[in-house]
């Protein structure tokens, strides 16, 4: 680099789950939007529930660690 330029990379994703998947999610409320009752699979059990009290996730920084290994 020449002294005195100054560059910037813009790294992203067009996914719209993109940004939760790569800062994480604080803990919130499921509940259905196009039916009455959710549908899940847990330990191998068809549950149904009105609400999950999700416990939120921690991040992965797949977009930052992709532009590190990039350089």
């Amino acid at each position: 680099f020449d002294k005195g330029r100054k560059f910037a990379v813009f790294v992203g994703s067009d996914d719209k789950i993109a940004r939760l998947v790569h800062e994480g999610t604080r803990p919130h409320v499921i509940t259905p939007r196009k039916a009455r009752v959710l549908a899940f699979e847990s330990h191998g059990e068809q549950v149904f529930a009105m609400r999950v009290n999700h416990p939120g996730t921690k991040g992965r920084k797949y977009l930052t660690d992709a532009l590190r290994l990039a350089i």
